[in-house]
């Protein structure tokens, strides 16, 4: 089938590349940035993503991936439409659906001049109602045309993790498609033939499915938190939290009846630095504002959400204890300044709170992150205080006194695998990463 991807961010980028490579759909790209478009026709992706490259690479070998400046070639030429354009929200918490509004237009205005039976999805994060309210009205107005017998508009939210999102995409848990009418939703189908037979299709309204994505990043979002606030009471009363919570993992109702095996999301409990990246912090936030809109007080989600943001000055406030206590820390080693592992995403990342704060106290701070060194630090150098010092090797791992954990690479426990001296190395590991028995001087988020 022939497919047109509308913005080639995150999203749009797996999502497109994906489909050309394993599924053998005609793809298309158009994007406003033409540099980006410039750039993918050398194989460079401005995104951190394993086996990415390799599948745009067998795209282009079998000639089902092209990209276009042009945005009436993209659609005029395609069945199938996807919009996965950024929502960004504002200074004022409240999301920024101009690029969807713009979009939408000027779909709109290329639709009115087709005669053939289109396909709009939107997998862009939008709150629930934008399509049915906004997008669906423009285009009939614009356009002429009815939905469901002239064209098709639906919501296809995405469920894809930075680090695995190429597997995530490959290997989907379920595929929800929100449509009100069966010729788009016949189509939908067609093109995820192939995940048909192994995987859950959820076929639901478009509002149900734009409520779907955010329940479901609340609720991650919800046990992140729920977890750092017992875990910074466990703190005050001498218990460690990962004890408590490796007890409650093995009640029934959470274990799997065929494997005995505790679910993944308990580890969303796991204490830490708080939550990050481009989804979470946005999600919650433009859900709190989009209730107040509706009269709701989601007041449990703002809790959430004021907990995440508190979290990184929590974990500061243990490590100036132990730098209070131990006078002899000169010179701090973080590991990790991404919002988590196997990506070099910066965006709401708390390391980069943790890390700027320590620096303000006028202290010897340098990091390492093995992802960023492939992306080189100078481009990502205006995140962080100008004292940071950036390393690109880990030879000279035992001149530092005190080591800060923030997230969980492997790469890192291959590092303090090979430390030999570790009773007197400081660990703070604030992803509780590494087994606290082996450590003489250890602290964590959560004990």
């Amino acid at each position: 089938m022939k497919v047109c991807i509308i913005g080639s961010g995150y999203v749009g980028l797996v999502t497109g590349i994906c489909f050309a490579a394993n599924d053998k759909h005609d793809v298309v790209f158009f994007d406003t940035n033409f540099k980006k478009i410039e750039d993918l026709k050398k194989d460079k992706i401005d995104i951190h993503e394993k086996n990415l490259t390799k599948r745009l690479q067998s795209a282009k070998k079998f000639k089902k991936i092209n990209f276009s400046k042009n945005l009436s070639d993209g659609i005029n030429n395609s069945k199938v439409i996807f919009v996965t354009v950024g929502t960004p929200i504002n200074k004022k918490g409240n999301i920024d659906l101009s690029q969807i509004k713009e979009v939408t237009n000027q779909i709109a205005n290329i639709l009115k001049k087709s005669n053939s039976y289109k396909v709009i999805i939107y997998k862009s994060t939008i709150p629930p109602g934008t399509i049915s309210n906004y997008c669906l009205p423009i285009i009939e107005k614009i356009t002429k045309k009815r939905n469901g017998i002239d064209f098709g508009v639906a919501s296809n939210p995405e469920f894809l993790r930075e680090g695995s999102a190429v597997y995530d995409f490959e290997n989907p848990k379920k595929i929800v498609i929100g449509s009100n009418d069966k010729k788009t939703k016949k189509i939908i189908l067609s093109i995820y033939k192939n995940y048909l037979s192994n995987n859950k299709i959820i076929n639901v309204s478009i509002e149900t499915s734009e409520m779907i994505k955010y329940f479901s990043n609340s609720f991650f979002a919800l046990l992140i938190s729920f977890g750092n606030q017992l875990g910074n009471f466990c703190e005050k009363i001498n218990v460690d939290f990962m004890e408590v919570l490796q007890a409650v993992g093995w009640d029934n109702r959470f274990l799997t009846k065929k494997e005995n095996k505790k679910p993944d999301f308990l580890n969303y409990l796991i204490p830490g630095i708080g939550y990050g990246g481009s989804c979470f912090p946005k999600d919650i936030k433009t859900l709190i504002q989009t209730a107040k809109k509706h009269t709701t007080n989601l007041s449990i989600l703002q809790e959430v959400d004021k907990v995440n943001e508190s979290q990184s000055e929590i974990i500061s406030k243990k490590i100036f204890q132990i730098l209070k206590e131990n006078k002899k820390i000169k010179k701090i080693l973080v590991l990790g300044a991404t919002f988590k592992e196997n990506t070099d995403d910066l965006r709401n990342s708390t390391s980069i709170n943790l890390i700027n704060n320590l620096s303000s106290k006028n202290l010897d701070i340098s990091i390492y992150d093995p992802i960023l060194i492939k992306k080189n630090y100078d481009q990502k150098k205006f995140f962080f205080h100008k004292k940071v010092k950036y390393l690109y090797n880990l030879n000279e791992i035992k001149k530092y006194n005190l080591i800060v954990v923030n997230n969980r690479s492997l790469e890192f426990r291959k590092i303090l695998k090979d430390y030999t001296d570790k009773n007197k190395v400081f660990l703070f590991d604030s992803r509780r990463f590494f087994d606290k028995k082996k450590f003489k001087n250890y602290s964590g988020s959560g004990v």
